[in-house]
């Protein structure tokens, strides 16, 4: 009986240690030229497929500029890539997990040039509860660029960031945050469920935001007991941009961003621009966000020379009331044309020079573009002292489909509208806008 005992005693940890061997990922058959980092790894290793690094920190000091560094199924530490020319991506038919942590800002962080991020995933940035909202970006990201040149991000999908402030609110971090960025390209990735999409914010020149899904982020950056400091929400953003050429958005699929504001109740929208020029948004899909666009500046200027072209914007349902169309009040000689907008609720367009976060609108022109108008809804709303007081806009050449009468409403923002309601006639005479529509 003791010697089953004792046979039993050693087969037991022999059986255990091969089921734990039969767990761990073997390295691939055939690996292609790089180095390996995996989560069965050990960073006393020399980084090859056979014996890789455990954590991305040591693979990103270790290797060669210029080098690609592969990481195995798994999930792995949040890191800082600090040197040039590197590619960091999953390795071949995998998916590697970086995930967020209480204390850690940025999730993954690019500060150097000519980097590559591709084919990972990034869940769970947890925001700072105690942000400097001063400083853009303290707020926390799942993958930001700071300061750089020619970084790509391609394939990664950057997911379910979620947290609280100090004060109690939920708050989330930006998916992919740019800061002072140049000759960025950002194209294919997947962004959901966090406090902002896709935001460049300074630098500008160069970057393309291209062919990505942003998609239900459902909180925002800075929510607070404050009054009208809330903002985030947003799946696309261009904010303190003064480069030439400015940043291009295009292709991209924007659906159903908005998160919980404690100063408007929902925050968030399709893209917003907030005092930054030259900006390209074209090709785009917009569906069931807080509104498409809403532009604004703190500093009184003008967000020059912006153009929003050959977009589509919807309203599905998804939204109820907040699926609303463009917030114009700062877009001094901004070209909105060919564009398409469907069933929007409240208006299509709002214009306004009144209001803290309003600058120029002089030389904005709104041509080319096709309305499907939503029953009982505006397609104008033209926020000024009165009709013969407009600003040095061109509103023309559109084309409408109408679903009632009341077509535009001008006046004060705190008029009421049933007083200040016009039929198309009435617009086009008392205006002179969309003479040839």
């Amino acid at each position: 009986m003791r010697r089953i005992v004792l046979a039993v005693m050693v087969l037991v940890p022999v059986v255990a240690l091969a089921a734990w061997a039969l767990s761990r990922p073997s390295g691939p058959a055939s690996s292609p030229a790089g180095y390996w980092v995996s989560a069965y790894g050990d960073d006393t290793g020399d980084g090859s497929s056979r014996h890789p690094w455990r954590s991305v920190t040591k693979a990103v000091s270790a290797v060669p500029e210029g080098a690609t560094i592969y990481l195995r199924a798994g999930d792995y530490r949040p890191f800082t890539v600090d040197r040039p020319g590197l590619t960091i991506t999953s390795a071949p038919g995998e998916k590697a997990t970086v995930v967020g942590q209480s204390g850690t800002r940025d999730v993954v962080l690019v500060t150097d040039d000519d980097v590559t991020l591709r084919n990972l995933e990034v869940r769970g940035c947890v925001p700072n509860p105690a942000p400097d909202a001063a400083e853009t970006g303290d707020h926390g990201s799942g993958v930001r660029i700071h300061g750089t040149t020619g970084v790509t991000v391609q394939n990664v999908h950057v997911h379910h960031s979620a947290g609280t402030t100090a004060a109690g609110l939920p708050v989330g971090c930006y998916g992919i945050l740019a800061t002072d960025a140049r000759g960025l390209t950002v194209r294919g990735n997947e962004v959901d469920h966090n406090g902002a999409g896709i935001v460049v914010s300074g630098g500008g020149s160069g970057v393309l935001v291209d062919g990505n899904r942003v998609h239900d982020q459902d909180r925002i950056i800075h929510n607070t007991p404050g009054p009208l400091d809330d903002f985030g929400g947003y799946g696309l953003a261009a904010t303190f941009v003064t480069d030439v050429p400015g940043p291009v958005f295009t292709n991209n699929t924007v659906e159903h961003n908005l998160g919980p504001s404690t100063d408007y109740q929902v925050d968030g929208g399709g893209i917003e621009i907030y005092d930054a020029g030259h900006v390209t948004i074209s090709a785009n899909t917009f569906v069931d966000n807080d509104g498409a666009l809403e532009t604004g500046t703190g500093s009184g200027g003008g967000c020059d020379g912006n153009v929003f072209s050959g977009n589509r914007v919807a309203n599905r349902g998804r939204a109820g009331d907040r699926a609303t169309g463009l917030v114009l009040r700062c877009a001094a000689d901004m070209r909105i044309t060919g564009n398409t907008f469907e069933n929007l609720s409240q208006f299509t367009f709002l214009i306004s020079t009144d209001g803290g976060f309003a600058g120029r609108i002089d030389g904005m022109s709104i041509t080319g573009n096709a309305v499907e108008q939503a029953p009982g809804v505006v397609v104008q709303r033209l926020q000024v002292a009165s009709a013969t007081q407009l600003p040095r806009i061109t509103i023309d050449a559109n084309r409408y489909r109408l679903a009632g009468t009341a077509f535009a409403v001008v006046g004060p923002d705190d008029s009421s509208d049933a007083a200040n309601t016009l039929d198309f006639p009435a617009w086009q005479s008392q205006t002179h806008f969309d003479a040839t529509s």
